[in-house]
């Protein structure tokens, strides 16, 4: 599907954010590290620091609801603050709405071989956007292709 392999970086944000960073090859993912941060803290900052070595920043969007009025929305600054790296960093960032996780169930996430990696549900979360925005993508290109009938349209 992707000519060269593509190094993307997954977050699910929140108040303990999940992150992937994922090399996908054709259709093989190999996981290169993921974990867990908190707003601030030295790993969310490393994140911010390497954000250029991402060729894609895929990161669970969010909607302010009614109930969350109080709230620190530490969400929103984790994602803020990623946003701005990456803008900065001139890389493309790709939001998706927390219902896309849904399409990616865990049995999704076995035959990937993601899903015993970790117990953590922000990592796997993370997963979860990950793998669906390789679909995306995937998708995209192959309407593309069929409406071009280029090979070059297939380029990451």
């Amino acid at each position: 599907m992707f000519t060269k392999p593509i190094k993307l970086l997954s977050v699910d944000p929140g108040v303990t954010s999940g992150y992937a960073i994922i090399e996908i090859r054709n259709e093989d993912f190999k996981v290169i590290k993921y974990g867990e941060f908190r707003y601030l803290d030295s790993t969310h900052f490393q994140i911010l620091k390497a954000i250029r070595a991402f060729d894609l920043v895929v990161i669970e969007d969010f909607v302010v609801r009614q109930s969350l009025i109080g709230d620190r929305l530490i969400t929103v600054r984790v994602i803020g603050s990623i946003e701005t790296a990456v803008v900065q960093g001139g890389r493309e960032v790709l939001f998706q709405q927390p219902s896309h996780k849904s399409t990616c169930p865990d049995g999704m996430l076995v035959r990937l071989n993601l899903f015993n990696i970790t117990k953590s549900p922000h990592i796997r979360d993370a997963f979860r956007h990950a793998v669906v925005a390789y679909i995306r993508i995937a998708k995209k290109r192959l309407r593309s292709s069929t409406v071009q009938s280029s090979p070059s349209t297939l380029k990451f």
